[in-house]
C-alpha cells in the first residue's frame, strides 16, 4: 500500500495546484483508478478523522479544512515534507479571509515553488559550504550580467579573495555540478537556489555566518550611502511571543527572498538577521 500511496502522490503533483480542493478530488479518483477498495472512509481511517465523510464535505466545499485536522490530511494522503508544507500553505491560501492573507500565503507558495526547484548538495557539492565566496560567486552566476573571469570576479568581491581562489570556486561548482556551461560557453547554475541537507554541521553554518557578520561590521563602519542599511530593535517580549517573532523573522526573509530573486541583480547584497536574548530571566542565577 505504501508504494501505490507514493506513486499516486507522484502522479498528482501538489507544486501544480492552485485550488486544494481540485487536488483532493484528483488524488481521490487518481487513488481510485489504482485501487477500487480506496474510498472516503478508508481514508477516514488511514488519517485517523473522526467523521467518516469529512473528505468528501471538504472537497464539495461544504466545510472547511481546520488546523486541527491538517496534519491527519498530511497523513492521508501520504505527503512529504516539502509536499505537506504547500499543501498547509495552500489550503490557508483558498481559506484565507481577506487580502493581505491572500498575498502573504501566495507569496508563500511562490517561494516553495521555487525551493522545490532548488538542488539539494550531497557528497563533494558539500565542499560548496566550506568557504563563503563560493555562495557569493554563484549568487553572481545567477545573474544575467556574470562574467566568469577569476580576475573579474575578485575585483567584484572588493579584492577579499584572489584569482586563484576565484578559479578554485568555478572549477568546484563545475566538477560537482553546480554550474554548467551553456551551448554558448557561458557559465549558468544547474538550479537557480541550492539547498543543504538537513544533516550538514551546525558548526559549517555558524562558520559561515560568522564571516558574513564580520562583513557586515566593516560595511557598517567604512562605508557610506544608500547601499548600506543599519537598523537595530530592543523590544521586550514573553516567552510566548518569541516563537511568534521568529516566525514573522522567517516570514519577513521569505517574503524577499520571493519578491527579489529575479536574476536580473547588478551587484550582490547581504542581509543578516540577528535575534538573541539580551537579558537572563528573573530566577536564573
Amino acid at each position: 500500500m505504501e508504494k501505490s500511496r507514493e506513486s499516486t502522490t507522484e502522479l498528482v503533483d501538489v507544486f501544480s495546484y492552485q485550488d486544494f480542493k481540485a487536488f483532493l478530488k484528483d488524488f481521490y479518483s487518481e487513488r481510485r483508478r489504482k485501487d477500487r477498495k480506496f474510498s472516503i472512509r478508508f481514508f477516514a481511517r488511514r488519517a485517523g478523522l473522526r467523521s467518516q465523510n469529512y473528505l468528501k464535505v471538504v472537497m464539495d466545499g461544504r466545510r472547511s479544512l481546520t488546523p486541527r485536522n491538517m496534519p491527519k490530511f498530511v497523513k492521508g494522503l501520504g505527503l512529504d515534507a516539502n509536499q505537506a508544507e504547500y499543501f498547509e500553505a495552500l489550503v490557508n491560501l483558498n481559506q484565507a479571509r481577506d487580502s493581505y492573507e491572500k498575498r502573504e500565503f501566495l507569496n508563500r507558495l511562490l517561494h516553495l515553488q521555487k525551493k522545490k526547484a532548488a538542488i539539494i548538495l550531497s557528497g563533494r557539492q558539500l565542499e560548496f559550504f566550506s568557504e563563503w565566496y563560493h555562495l557569493v560567486i554563484f549568487e553572481l552566476a545567477c545573474q544575467e550580467n556574470f562574467e566568469s573571469d577569476p580576475i573579474i570576479i575578485s575585483k567584484r568581491l572588493k579584492g577579499k579573495i584572489s584569482e586563484i581562489q576565484a578559479r578554485e570556486s568555478l572549477d568546484l561548482m563545475l566538477n560537482t555540478g553546480i554550474l554548467t556551461r551553456s551551448l554558448n560557453g557561458k557559465l549558468v547554475p544547474m538550479a537557480t537556489q541550492i539547498a543543504s541537507p538537513q544533516g550538514l554541521a551546525m558548526d559549517q553554518i555558524r562558520k559561515l555566518q560568522k564571516v558574513f557578520m564580520e562583513f557586515g561590521i566593516e560595511s557598517t563602519i567604512q562605508e557610506r550611502g544608500s547601499d548600506v542599511d543599519v537598523r537595530s530593535l530592543t523590544i521586550g517580549l514573553t516567552p510566548e511571543q518569541v516563537p511568534i517573532f521568529k516566525c514573522k523573522l522567517k516570514e519577513f526573509q521569505r517574503e524577499l527572498n520571493t519578491l527579489f530573486s529575479t536574476g536580473k541583480g547588478t551587484n550582490i547584497f547581504q542581509m543578516n538577521i540577528q535575534f538573541f536574548k539580551l537579558t537572563k530571566d528573573i530566577n536564573e542565577g
